[in-house]
């Protein structure tokens, strides 16, 4: 049974979010020439970045035409996300990758002032929404809410109303995008912290069989969606956050997101923490990385395509053994 706290309060956090944007469209459009650098406008909310003009911009469309790959990532708040492995795959390798957080992280912290709960959640949608720019990735959220510290993922589940509800809405999004490879942030033990960080990562191993099995959420299937196995799933937080070495057994990819990327400028972290300084209310406003390796560990824990690790467990790639080219496009459509 779906409880208030489950669905209703972030219904609401929609329309106020959405009368927000309304009215900050409404603002722009009615503001004189000398209106003051302060708006979301003026700041560069809708500005492209320099990198997604010009001859960057050209260069960065052309590799998306090389790949027909699509990867999603699975978190719990604003500012869980693996920003620089998001952007590694979006602008590095021309992946379509969405990344869906679960809640808006309205039950956080405002290092900023005095805004909390449905109005945190506001801000921290909006910080988010200017981060993903940089990462290059679409955005989801479910329906559950942040409803402060939890200890367990058994709590959390309770306060969400069930585990089915983001469990839904996990597996609606998987059947709407159609990932290859599905990732969990998180690795769902007590590593993770916070319980929402736990339970994201256990509903995202769940959805990867649940997505394509028609006997799951059939009323999903009456509104039009099919049923979507993605190819792979990893899980992440397998060798501590920050870790540049890690036991072999503990990971299946080791990926450098501290490589240089002559089109972008930068590497992909560092173009993906001037995304996460949008986040302020967080109090990463002036946080920075120096050049050099920087490594992302994950750990595949299923699969439907043949085996490609090599003799020590590991793969190079996160789509190793997925055929992403276009004739192995047109090859699924046909089968």
């Amino acid at each position: 049974m779906q409880t208030a706290s489950a669905v209703v309060r972030p219904k609401i956090i929609s329309r106020i979010f959405i009368a927000a944007l309304v009215l900050l469209n409404a603002g722009f459009a009615q503001a004189p020439a000398s209106a003051p650098a302060t708006s979301a406008k003026s700041a560069g909310f809708y500005d492209p970045l320099p990198q997604d003009t010009g001859e960057a911009g050209l260069k960065l469309e052309l590799r998306k035409l090389q790949t027909t790959g699509r990867m999603m990532m699975v978190v719990a708040h604003p500012d869980d996300e693996d920003g620089g492995l998001l952007t590694r795959e979006a602008r590095g390798k021309g992946v379509q990758t969405l990344l869906m957080t679960l809640t808006r992280g309205e039950g956080g912290q405002n290092k900023t002032g005095g805004t909390f709960s449905d109005e945190l959640g506001i801000l921290r949608t909006l910080e988010l929404l200017a981060a993903d720019k940089y990462y290059g990735v679409e955005q989801r959220f479910s329906r559950v809410a942040d409803f402060g510290y939890s200890k367990t993922a058994e709590e959390t589940f309770q306060k969400w109303g069930g585990h089915d509800v983001p469990l839904a809405d996990i597996v609606r999004v998987i059947r709407e995008f159609r990932p290859d490879v599905l990732v969990a942030r998180f690795s769902g033990t007590d590593n993770d912290g916070h319980g929402h960080h736990q339970a994201s990562s256990i509903l995202t191993q769940e959805a990867f069989r649940a997505a394509g099995d028609p006997k799951r959420f059939p009323e999903q299937m009456k509104e039009g969606l099919q049923p979507w196995q993605p190819k792979k799933l990893y899980i992440g937080n397998v060798c501590g956050f920050g870790a540049s070495t890690c036991p072999d057994e503990n990971y299946t990819v080791k990926l450098n997101t501290g490589e240089e990327d002559p089109v972008l400028g930068m590497t992909y972290v560092q173009l993906a923490i001037e995304g996460l300084k949008h986040q302020t209310s967080q109090g990463l406003a002036d946080i920075k990385v120096p050049s050099g390796p920087r490594y992302a560990f994950y750990k595949l824990v299923d699969s439907v395509v043949p085996n490609t690790k090599d003799a020590s467990g590991h793969e190079k790639d996160l789509f190793d053994g997925v055929d992403t080219s276009l004739p192995g496009l047109t090859r699924s459509i046909a089968d």
